[in-house]
């Protein structure tokens, strides 16, 4: 991992009362702004924020709570799924006093499954000793939330399409069907339309959920969210474990160089993953005025954002030159008559030369090259291939090509269906 060297079980639930929010809405604002936190906020922490693509979710939300239709939520793991869903149950006027009932589609035992979502009768089968609620009817009146519905055993998908196609369950052992009135909200990480594909999920149950497809957006897209919902992770865990443990001595703030990895780290898990390293950090840093970024660092192992966002982002080889581009510059140019040539091509040539100055310097290592270049040692490894690098630095030579224009892409990730956002 490249430094850069500027450095739910299935139980039944009810939404917070108005008493608690208004209580939790007189705390005092913070170094990044008001926390004033809205009724939303208040039932999950991970809806603080005021990024657009929240915002875009969150209208989406008070759009379609009030009309009972079934939702699908999509997002990466650790985006705050249940989260978001746990805000639609609240802002569903006539269900918000009811049951919130989530469950866990890839823990369901597949031979238990048909009991766990519609009950069971006593002496139904083997070990069934009391009769069994099943998790329809403990949502009855209120919300059940699919959790990785992606996940549902091929043979209980049928039946839980029949479950809401009809408004009805029966539970094992019974002849006699029951009605619920039950919210459907279903999420997943999973692209259920390559699913039917290759029939892991059924078509029509996938169709029957995706009426209304909201796409829950990744923590890195949410950049301007980070450090208020950092900020809010600290303080939490700072007060539990001052409540729990008299002699906690830890900091309440992150210094301004952790603020700047908070920033620049890619976050490859989420929401989940911030409020860990967060959780981890504070425990690190007993004894210390603030949060410092090896207290971070010791949790992550994802990527660093290379550059800033900013109109026009440089190329990679472009920025090769940050450290070195001057000094190269001038090697290049003198004792010749200066010419104009294409910036493609020069960028090129002072890119080469950053590398070579690097390697040399560093003895052919390419990871203290990649620092000592401000780059991560995978753009290194990429600019070398691209360049035609090879050898040792000395020995290099190499045809610079016209173009700089290179692609840098993360991993493939799955892409959702196209999704409502409001």
């Amino acid at each position: 991992m490249h430094i850069p060297s500027h450095f739910g079980a299935s139980t039944a639930q009810t939404p917070p009362s108005r008493n608690n929010v208004t209580r939790a809405s007189r705390l005092p604002a913070t170094r990044f702004g008001s926390t004033r936190p809205t009724a939303a906020q208040m039932i999950a922490p991970e809806i603080i924020g005021a990024s657009p693509v929240l915002v875009k979710v969150l209208d989406a939300l008070r759009k379609v709570a009030n009309t009972d239709v079934t939702v699908l939520l999509l997002g990466e793991t650790g985006v705050g799924k249940t989260a978001f869903a746990k805000v639609l149950h609240a802002l569903t006027a006539h269900r918000a006093n009811g049951p919130f009932v989530p469950v866990n589609c890839g823990a369901v035992n597949e031979n238990l499954a048909e009991s766990e979502f519609f009950g069971h009768k006593k002496g139904a089968f083997t070990g069934a000793q009391a009769d069994r609620t099943g998790h329809f009817v403990q949502a009855h009146g209120g919300t059940l939330f699919l959790d990785e519905v992606g996940e549902t055993p091929l043979p209980m998908q049928a039946k839980l399409l029949s479950a809401l196609e009809e408004g009805q369950v029966t539970p094992v052992g019974s002849s006699t069907a029951m009605a619920v009135d039950t919210r459907i909200v279903a999420a997943t990480n999973k692209d259920l339309r390559a699913a039917t594909k290759d029939r892991s999920f059924r078509a029509d149950l996938y169709h029957r959920l995706k009426v209304f497809p909201i796409a829950i957006p990744a923590l890195r897209d949410r950049h301007d969210d980070i450090l208020p919902l950092a900020q809010h992770f600290l303080t939490q865990k700072h007060q539990a474990l001052s409540t729990k443990l008299p002699d906690f001595k830890a900091p309440t703030q992150f210094s301004t160089e952790a603020l700047t990895l908070l920033k620049e780290y890619h976050w490859p898990g989420n929401i989940r993953e911030l409020k860990q390293a967060v959780e981890s950090a504070l425990i690190l840093a007993q004894g210390e005025s603030e949060i410092q970024p090896e207290h971070l660092l010791a949790s992550l192992d994802g990527e660093f954002n290379e550059e800033p966002a900013q109109a026009e982002s440089p190329s990679p080889a472009r920025s090769l030159l940050q450290n070195e581009g001057p000094k190269i510059q001038l090697a290049l140019t003198s004792g010749q008559q200066a010419t104009v040539r294409p910036l493609a091509i020069l960028y090129d040539e002072m890119a080469v030369e950053a590398i070579r100055l690097a390697l040399g310097q560093t003895r052919n290592s390419k990871p203290k090259a990649a620092e000592l270049l401000g780059i991560s040692r995978r753009t290194l490894d990429k600019e070398i291939q691209r360049l035609g690098l090879k050898g040792t630095p000395q020995e290099t030579h190499i045809s610079v090509p016209m173009s700089d224009d290179v692609a840098e892409t993360d991993d493939a990730n799955d892409t959702p269906p196209s999704a409502h956002t409001g």
